[in-house]
């Protein structure tokens, strides 16, 4: 059967927006993708099935072939919107199941792409506005963001599987800024352009909250505040869903539809974007505890007790409760300063301002106590001379450390959470049989800090 090519021979139609004043199929091309922007992906493909059947007639096999690419293509962002490829990553390597990995979808996708301008730049005209020549390029655009798209879903995939062990979030930094590197002049086609901006958006969302990490993490105070504030002001702008000027505050309210930036105009809300809304609430709840004492020294005690009863996750309330209901005595976070030569301390201190040297116990800054009054520098010796003999398994591992202390009486619990901070509780229980809730309260709260359980989130089952 031969293949039907749809010559164009009117160079006085220009590209057009979605107004009407194009041709049929550049009005649809361009719905198209500003539908796919917005997350309508039912209606994309509705949209491809529909000008498949009504257009196979005057357009020829061809154009009908990029229909359903393109409709397969609104499916295959549906899922990866869900975040339902990562389980069924999974099921497929269980060999459960007949669905496919979204990562082969996609590369289908490409292959019946690459057939499709095949046979437009066969016919190709002689001028740069034969209509042939168009489709072309734009076929060729979107092939480079189906594999865009592929190679940020690798990142969750990878962020996934790092779930129950320490993240090397500068690998994720450096990665997601190659990404933006790599792409950031490609897919530029008119039609295009609303998926690159939402592409351009995702990246840097999540570059955002890398870096927010990183800076939390570090115990630096002023670069993670404009991290966290430029998070939130490029979720609460995606493409425009949120005029700027309309963000709600920067403490988020607790459990409001589980994120404090989520559109409320935006009917098809995907899964993804409640997730990268969540994980920027989770960063704040940490940021309040790693940077209370910073906070205390510019706020009231009823302004902090208000700002954190908003937050996702009030840290230090939890931290009262898990004293009173466990033999716990005290809760404590240390940082260790050691080989940073830069260091001046979580505040914000001008850059020609003197850096003092740390040596000894100096070297690890106590970033809170719960409770305050907690005499921890009776225990900090031992409990620095514990990390020093378990640096190793601190630094490559998650799990927890316990160590009793007969002259104290009581036992240390110590665990890392970030690459240069350590839990410790201490016990007045001697015992691991006396200290199962300690362990349990240890394990949920390590969990939290590492960003674990947001990670999990990736899974949705």
């Amino acid at each position: 059967m031969s293949t039907r090519v749809r010559r164009f021979t009117a160079p006085q139609r220009s590209v057009a927006g979605v107004s009407g004043t194009g041709t049929p199929e550049e009005t649809a091309l361009e719905s198209y993708f500003i539908m796919i922007s917005k997350f309508n992906f039912e209606k994309a493909r509705d949209q491809c099935d529909r000008e498949r059947e009504v257009r196979s007639a005057s357009c020829g096999t061809n154009w009908c072939d990029f229909m359903t690419a393109l409709s397969r293509l609104a499916s295959a962002e549906a899922l990866y919107w869900s975040l339902g490829f990562i389980e069924r990553l999974r099921i497929s390597k269980l060999n459960f199941g007949k669905k496919e990995p979204l990562r082969t979808v996609l590369d289908q996708i490409l292959l019946d792409l690459r057939r499709v301008r095949e046979v437009y730049s066969q016919g190709k005209g002689g001028t740069g506005f034969s209509w042939e020549r168009k489709m072309t390029d734009l076929v060729g655009e979107v092939m480079t963001f189906v594999n865009a798209r592929k190679q940020l879903m690798e990142f969750y995939v990878r962020l996934e599987h790092t779930s129950g062990s320490l993240i090397d979030y500068l690998w994720l930094e450096r990665f997601l800024k190659d990404m933006h590197s790599s792409y950031k002049d490609t897919f530029q086609h008119t039609f295009l352009k609303p998926i690159k901006n939402s592409f351009v958006k995702e990246v840097d969302v999540l570059t955002d909250i890398v870096s927010s990490q990183l800076c939390v993490g570090n115990w630096k105070f002023m670069e993670a505040i404009l991290a966290l504030q430029s998070t939130h002001n490029r979720l609460a702008g995606w493409n425009g869903i949120i005029a700027v000027g309309h963000e709600v505050a920067l403490f988020p309210v607790r459990h409001g539809a589980r994120s404090s930036v989520a559109p409320p105009s935006l009917t098809h809300t995907p899964y993804l974007y409640k997730w990268l809304c969540k994980f920027h609430t989770s960063l704040l709840s940490k940021f309040s505890l790693y940077f209370h004492n910073v906070l205390s020294e510019h706020a009231s005690v009823y302004d902090m007790r208000h700002l954190f009863s908003r937050l996702d996750y009030d840290y230090i309330n939890g931290f009262v409760s898990i004293i009173r209901q466990t033999p716990a005595v005290c809760m404590c976070l240390i940082f260790n300063a050691n080989d940073l030569r830069d260091f001046k301390g979580p505040e914000y201190r001008l850059p020609d301002s003197p850096t003092p040297l740390l040596t000894g116990l100096q070297s690890y800054p106590l970033i809170i106590a719960i409770p305050m009054e907690y005499p921890f520098v009776l225990h900090k010796p031992n409990v620095v001379s514990l990390m020093l003999e378990r640096s190793e398994h601190l630094r490559t591992s998650v799990a927890m450390i316990s160590q009793a202390n007969e002259k104290l009486e009581c036992m240390y619990f110590v665990g890392q959470v970030d690459q240069r901070v350590t839990l410790v509780i201490i016990s007045s229980a001697m015992g691991l049989e006396r200290n199962t809730k300690t362990i349990e309260a240890f394990h949920s709260v390590s969990s939290q800090l590492r960003n674990a359980h947001m990670i999990a989130h990736l899974r949705r089952s």
